[in-house]
């Protein structure tokens, strides 16, 4: 699918020199009302050069939106298949990795069982030849120094394929994490974001009466209408 867009030269019909009207200054009435009059020139220019290019952009949009739309039917088939594959490989490996170490638990456990065994039975034999506290010494050993090297032979990795877990957080207790972020302020940023759309919107309930610590209510650039009908 190839379609091409070709821009028609356009040159605006309204005059307006907007490098003088952008640093044009207001210093009364009379400029004031000049500075209205080049303002509303510059509406028009405005208006006039999207007319000119809004067709256009149009037509780029749905040539655009055609060539996603091919592209998702053609590419969603394959990311499910790659997404199915992605989760067998990953269950199995996570599965294998268990195994590996619960493996790994019962073997160490089973070492640590025969140590205590093997502690037990030196205790027994140097009590049996009548050296009591040699016997003593022995049980008060640690049991690790009778253990066995604990050898597990791990399942055969897969070819090609690295599985790494990742986490992500989840809160609790905000409390509890507002209260952290307070007592360790190099971490605050990190911790909390305010929600300054929620802000704004208690700024414009309360105007005047809003009053929250750590919180400055600052103007904003003034918003400009006109009341002209053109």
């Amino acid at each position: 699918m190839t379609t091409e867009t070709t821009l028609v030269p356009f040159t605006p019909t309204v005059a307006v020199d907007l490098a003088e009207v952008a640093t044009f200054a207001v210093s009364g009435p009379e400029t004031c009302e000049l500075a209205v009059a080049y303002r509303e020139d510059v509406k028009a220019l405005i208006a006039e050069i999207e007319s000119g290019y809004r067709p256009h952009i149009a037509a780029a949009h749905t040539v655009h939106k055609g060539l996603l739309a091919e592209l998702n039917a053609r590419l969603t088939p394959a990311k499910i298949a790659l997404d199915a594959l992605t989760r067998a490989i990953g269950s199995y490996e996570v599965a294998r990795r268990w195994r590996e170490e619960q493996a790994r638990r019962e073997a160490e456990a089973a070492a640590l069982r025969e140590a205590e065994r093997n502690r037990a039975a030196d205790a027994e034999a140097q009590r049996a030849k009548g050296y009591e506290e040699a016997a003593r010494e022995i049980e008060r050993a640690p049991v690790e120094e009778f253990m066995a090297p604990v050898v597990v032979t791990p399942e055969r990795p897969t070819a090609g394929v690295a599985v790494t877990a990742s986490f992500e957080p989840q809160v609790t207790d905000l409390g509890l994490l507002l209260r952290f972020a307070v007592e360790h302020p190099a971490m605050t940023s990190m911790l909390v974001e305010p929600n300054l759309k929620g802000l704004q919107a208690l700024v414009t309930q309360l105007g005047e009466g809003f009053n929250i610590p750590g919180v400055t209510r600052v103007a904003k650039a003034p918003v400009v209408r006109s009341t002209r009908r053109r």
